[in-house]
Formats: C-alpha cells, structure tokens, sequence
C-alpha cells in the first residue's frame, strides 16, 4: 500500500483539485461566451453594415436621378450658371464619408473589404461624372442633347455596376446572416452542456473529496482519537498506523505512550503487590474500595474480603470515631495527612498502624499508604519502661547511697580516717556521675521523644549565659581555665531553664576537655532573626565520624566522645536548640586549632519551625 502524504499535501490536493477543474470549467464557458458575445457583435455589426449600405444605395441613387435631370430642357431655366461652383455637394460628402468608414470597420473582413473597394471604386467614378458634368458648357440645345445622349449610357452603367457593387455586399452579410444563428445555436447549446457537465462534475468531485477527505483525514484522524480514548481507558490499542505523516507519527506516539503507561502500571502493580504497606483506596464515606496483597499479611483478610468493608469496622473500638473524624480532617486538608489509628485484625489483633493520606477531588477517592508500627510502638513503649525502671529503680537507690555517703563522710557513724574519707568522697563522686548520666539519659528520653513541656517567656540571653558562667567558675578556676563572656542584651523568647540546661552541657563540655593555662571563649552576637552564640575552647576537636552522628543523624549511639566530651550532653543540646526553632553546629579553626561550637537561637519561634520528627507541648505564650 502506498503510503498517504503528510497532512500539508493532503490539503493541497483536497484544495487543488476542485481549484483546478472549477477553473477549468469557468475558462471553458468564458471561451464560450466570448464567442457568443463575437457572434452577437458580428451580427449587431452586419446589420449596421447592411443599413449603412441601403443607405449609400438610396443616397447614390437619388445623386445619380439628380445628375440625369440636368440635361433635361427644362433644366436650363433652373440651372442658371451651368458651371455652377467646383465644391461638391454635401450628399455626396455624405456618401463618400459613408463608404470609406464601412471600409475602415472591414480592415479585418478581407472578402467584405475586397466588395466595399469595388463599391468605393463605383462611387469614385459617380464623383467623377458629377464632376465632369458640371464641367460641361452647353452653349445650344443640341449640344446638351448630344452630350446627355453620349453621358446617359455611361450614368445608367455606372448605375448598374453601384446597384451590383451594394448587392454583392448585402448579399454577403445576409449570407453570413443566414449562417449566424446556426452558430450561436450551436454556441448556446455548447453553454448548457458545459454547464451540465460542470454540474455533474462538481457532484462526482464532491463525492470524490469526501472520499479523500475520510481516507486521508477522518479516517486516520479518527483512528488516533479511538487510540486515545482506548489509552484513556486503559484498553488494548489497535495495530498503530504506518506511514510518515502527522497522524501516523501521532497515533504511533499514542502507542508509545501506551507502552510506558503499560510498563509503567506494571512497575506500579509489582510495586503495590510487594509493597511491605498496606495501600489501599477509600470512599469518601470511609468504604474500603480498593487494597494490595499485603491485606493479607497485615490483616488478615484478603483484599476481596476487605473491599466494602468501612474504616470503622476494622478499627478498635474506642478508636471507631477518632477514625471517622481523622477520614474528615484528610478529605478537607490541601496535603498529604497523617495520622495514626489502632486497627484490628481477623484474628482480633491490635495493630498499631500509621495512614498518610491524600483527598483526590477528581475521583473522590482517599488514597491512603498504611505503615504498621506496631514494633516501633511497642519499642517506644519498651524505652519508656526503661525510662521509668532508670528513674525508679536506679535513680532512686543511687540518690539514696549518695546522701547514704555524704552522711558517712561527715563522720555519722564515727571519725574516718584520712584514707577512709578519701575513699568515701570518690565513691560519691562516681555515684553523683551516675546520677548525672542517668538525669542526661531521662532528658535526652524525652526530648527525642517530644515529650517535653516549653515554657515560652522573654528573657536575656547574655544575662542566662553569664549565670552558667558563674556557676562553672569555680570549676574552671580549679584547672586555671577563664571563661570569659561577651555580648550586650539579647532578648529571646523561649524556655529560660531548658537554654540554661542547653548552655550548662555546652560550658561544662568546654571547662572539661580545656587544657590549664587557657580561655573558654563565649560570644553572642545579633544575627538575622535571631542571635548566635559560640562557644570555643582549646580542647581537642571532635572526630568527623562523630559530628556527622551528632548533627547530621537524629540520634546517637554513643554517650561520650574520644575526645572526652559528652556526646550526650551535646545531643541534648542539640534537641533544645531545634525545640525553640534553632540550630547547632561545629567549626574549627585550623589556625590556631580551637574547637567552636555555635547555636543559633532565633527570636522568636513557633510550631512550625520544629524539626519534622520532634513534637513539643507549647504551653506559654510570651510576648517577644
């Protein structure tokens, strides 16, 4: 099959072709009709001509009975002067004008211009018998008589030959005349049959169009808009169209895409069928419409059982309404919602899941993907009883045999001695560490966990750091280190006795690690939105390995850096500081090889500023 052209020459021939016949059709009855109009001014033309000619027949007659009257005897007493004047009359101008303007029209009649020449020749020997007439001097009667009898025979041939000259013209015109109607018949007759033909052709051509209108336009354009429709549908294509038009190409393209939609849903199907999540679709009344195989693991049910069965109904009971109004909150939210739901399985187990949905308002449907968190929950569940088995049972005792030590070194039960004392105090020391570490790992606890209170109020930052100062003085004044504290006011807003916690883990961090003889440098300085405060020590630097766990991972495995400093306490103040909508990192200077660590703490905060995975009860309200 030969291929079709592409969609510009296709309309060309569709343009082309009626162009070319109707300008055939209007060219040949122009010809027609042009011919008609010649025929129709040859006749109009012959018939002036054939009046013109009786005309020039009656005038030269009447010349010709004139110039025979002259020779009459009664003419000498009515010619006067027989000379009379050389001028020629005007009837004969007249005619003379006459014959040479049918003459000049018959320029291009050769056989009519060779007949009008023998009259033109006729009427030039009249003019030159009126003249040699009226030349004449007729001194007697006789010689009129003879001149009129020798002059007649000459006026009456002349006659004779002008009267044949204006037949042969009449003749031939009527002749013409006669043959006229026969051809402007045949011409009239050849209009209509143009004009039938032109009909019947501009039927057959229109039928003809149609036909390549449907085989080169609808057809294929037809062809692509069910592929369209059937890729729509997700339905199985036709045989693609071959050829290197448009239409071809696009119906082509059309499969194409079909293809990767095919390969594409196919990734999606496996995808969905070997999800480890429950993926499901529902209503929006909360039916169940749609779920993957993993029904099955989760559940229990199969995804024909689960279909048609309401959110609710798989719900624990006391979760049944929570479950219908988180269903609300994500068909009325603009993004993806979350939330978490308690469901109930076949075998009647609890399942901690959490749903992350989206409304789509096109189809009505809820899309949702269902994480079972059952052991992260029950892990969670795990470190809170071991938070409270640490603050219960090791806190407890441990702040027991403290006080139990301080009461013995103070000599409760009799004097120690020196070595005894000496003992006695490091065992409270490290009991008072573990006190610390276990106080560190309760806040640390909750503040991964978001279980903590804030408590919003305007306070000085560089009056709360100056405080901490203080407080360590003593501390660093023992290992000759100096804090030394710059900054003017800073007013924040934010929980004063959590920054101090922050800035006590930081400060202490510093005096610790600081070698003798050296400064513990604090500043605060205005940023944008906020303040920032550095604090920089001569202590060795942490690890690389341990500042990418520390600030780049939500927690961190370890309680204490090889460089001595406490891992922990930076990881709490590290929550603090992204609590209150801040943030914390560490520099170092390769000049004079100081360890800095910064906090930027902005000016004010809210809710929505809190890293993603941190929840915080916000219960103050200061005004900043």
């Amino acid at each position: 099959m030969m291929p079709l052209p592409n969609l510009f020459w296709r309309g060309m021939i569709l343009t082309l072709i009626p162009l070319i016949v109707q300008l055939s059709i209007v060219c040949a009855l122009a010809y027609f009709l042009h011919n008609i109009k010649t025929e129709s001014v040859r006749e109009s033309k012959s018939q002036e001509l054939i009046a013109q000619i009786f005309i020039i027949s009656r005038d030269s007659m009447e010349l010709i009975y004139s110039m025979s009257k002259r020779f009459e005897p009664e003419a000498e007493n009515t010619e006067g002067n027989p000379r009379g004047g050389r001028e020629k009359p005007p009837a004969m101008r007249n005619l003379d004008e006459r014959v040479d303007l049918a003459l000049h029209n018959s320029k291009t009649d050769p056989e009519m211009a060779e007949l009008l020449q023998n009259l033109r020749n006729v009427q030039n020997r009249i003019d030159e018998m009126y003249a040699w007439a009226r030349r004449q001097v007729y001194r007697t009667r006789y010689e009129r008589i003879t001149f009129k009898n020798m002059f007649s025979p000459q006026l009456i041939q002349t006659a004779r030959e002008h009267a044949n000259a204006t037949s042969a013209v009449v003749l031939l015109e009527q002749g013409r005349q006669a043959q006229n109607p026969d051809r402007m018949h045949k011409l009239m007759n050849t209009v209509w049959i143009i004009l039938a033909i032109a009909l019947l052709v501009s039927a057959l051509l229109a039928v003809f169009l149609g036909y390549l209108y449907v085989i080169l336009i609808k057809r294929p354009l037809k062809t692509t808009c069910e592929t369209g429709k059937l890729l729509a549908k997700r339905e199985v294509l036709p045989k693609a169209l071959s050829g290197d038009d448009e239409l071809s190409s696009l119906d082509r393209l059309l499969h194409s895409a079909s293809d990767a939609v095919e390969e594409a849903s196919e990734k999606e199907r496996t995808l969905i069928e070997h999800a480890a999540d429950l993926i499901c679709s529902l209503s929006e009344e909360g039916r169940i419409v749609a779920a993957n195989p993993y029904t099955k693991r989760i559940l229990g049910w199969t995804p024909e059982e689960l279909k048609g069965k309401y959110l609710h109904e798989i719900t624990v009971p006391e979760e049944s309404l929570l479950s219908d109004e988180k269903l609300r909150e994500a068909r009325e939210a603009a993004e993806l919602c979350v939330f978490e739901l308690r469901l109930q399985s076949a075998s009647k187990k609890i399942i901690d899941t959490r749903w992350s949905c989206f409304w789509s308002a096109s189809q009505k449907v809820l899309f949702c993907v269902v994480h079972d968190i059952t052991e992260s929950k029950n892990a969670e569940r795990m470190k809170q009883d071991l938070a409270d088995m640490i603050s219960h049972d090791l806190r407890s005792p441990l702040t027991s045999v403290n006080i139990s030590l301080a009461i013995l070194a103070r000599g409760a039960k009799g004097t120690l001695e020196e070595a005894q004392k000496q003992k006695v105090e490091a065992a409270s020391a490290q009991v008072s560490n573990l006190i610390e570490l276990v106080n560190d790992l309760l806040d640390f606890q909750k503040l991964s966990a978001g279980k903590i209170e804030i408590e919003r109020d305007n306070f000085d930052l560089t009056e709360a750091v100056e405080k901490v100062a203080d407080a360590f003085a003593l501390k660093a004044e023992e290992k000759h280190v100096v804090i030394d504290v710059t900054g003017e006011k800073a007013l924040v807003n934010g929980d004063a006795k959590l920054f101090t916690q922050a800035l006590m883990g930081l400060i202490s961090s510093s005096v610790k690690v600081s070698p003798q003889n050296t400064i513990v440098q604090i500043n605060i300085t205005p940023e944008a939105n906020g303040y920032q405060i550095t604090i920089s020590d001569s202590g060795e630097r942490l690890p690389q390995a341990e500042i990418d766990t520390l600030f780049y991972s939500p927690f961190t495995s370890k309680i204490e850096s090889v460089t001595s400093r406490s891992l922990l306490k930076l990881s709490i103040c590290k929550l603090i500081t992204q609590a209150h909508g801040g943030k914390m990192g560490t520099t170092s200077d390769d000049t004079n090889e100081r360890c800095t660590f910064w906090m930027h703490i902005p000016t004010s905060f809210s809710s929505a500023q809190v890293e993603p995975n941190l929840v915080f009860k916000d219960i103050g309200a200061g005004v900043t």
